[in-house]
């Protein structure tokens, strides 16, 4: 089972200190925002030197870590020119430095507006687009791959919007996070099954890692739990990535450092069971 972490959910001073931890808990891969994992120095956007990837680098070969995912997370509809700017120059340092340290992706979420119309609506969609064909040019030219994730409430928000971007982007350099929980809402979490049948019908040699996430309901609402303890069907996404999938890279996401063990041997026992 070839599963990872999320770096910035493990605590630490600097980088050497913060890899040397997740290979002491287990961990081989993890998905690295620089941003929010770098305490050490500043990384604002102009800061990438081949010299300083050389240093996550090292210290990434040290402990046997890959990165899966670099996380470049922006809002690459937000309304302000300025600012959407500013979004996009730092994904294209990440791109950058995913060159130089082996990152297998850099991924972003797609964004949101005010109200779900706005969101959902082609003229944000539109936006989107324009972005991510800045993105992707960018990626193309350096040789690495952007990997989008669907999120209920943003502007890619179910695997038929998904294969709708896909289609219109149509670029070999980008692939997908497949990350169920993160568009499940209350109309169909209870059949979360049919979202990765799904996305695997339509865009299964695209995805190329998955989020490993679980949620309870509850007054309401769909609330994160620890991996394994709550509603999620792990079984069948396990089985679908056993049969088509194999090897694929899978993180955990969104949890408390003191759960974070106890998650990863929930999910292995139900890997093996699966």
């Amino acid at each position: 089972m070839n599963i990872g972490v999320r770096a910035h959910d493990i605590s630490a001073q600097n980088i050497p200190e913060l890899f040397s931890k997740i290979n002491k808990m287990g961990f081989g891969s993890v998905q690295l925002a620089l941003k929010k994992s770098v305490k050490e120095f500043d990384l604002s956007s102009g800061s990438f030197s081949p010299g300083l990837a050389k240093y996550f680098k090292d210290a990434l070969t040290k402990n046997n870590i890959c990165v899966s995912v670099l996380g470049s997370y922006i809002n690459p509809i937000n309304p302000d020119d300025e600012e959407r700017e500013n979004a996009l120059s730092f994904f294209e340092e990440n791109l950058k430095y995913a060159k130089y340290i082996g990152a297998d992706v850099v991924g972003t979420e797609t964004g949101c507006l005010d109200t779900p119309e706005k969101t959902h609506g082609e003229e944000n969609y539109q936006v989107f687009l324009s972005s991510m064909k800045r993105l992707v040019k960018t990626a193309e030219k350096l040789g690495v791959f952007i990997a989008i994730e669907a999120v209920s409430s943003h502007t890619i928000n179910n695997p038929k919007k998904m294969k709708h971007f896909l289609d219109d982007i149509d670029s070999p350099n980008v692939l997908v996070i497949l990350d169920t929980v993160n568009m499940l809402n209350l109309d169909n979490y209870k059949e979360h099954e049919k979202v990765i049948d799904e996305a695997f019908e339509l865009y299964k040699d695209k995805i190329a890692v998955v989020h490993l996430k679980d949620f309870r309901f509850e007054d309401g609402h769909l609330l994160r739990t620890i991996p394994g303890e709550g509603e999620f069907n792990f079984d069948y996404l396990f089985k679908t990535l056993k049969k088509h999938k194999p090897h694929i890279s899978m993180l955990m996401e969104e949890n408390k450092e003191e759960d974070i063990l106890r998650g990863k041997a929930n999910l292995e026992k139900l890997f093996e069971e699966a």
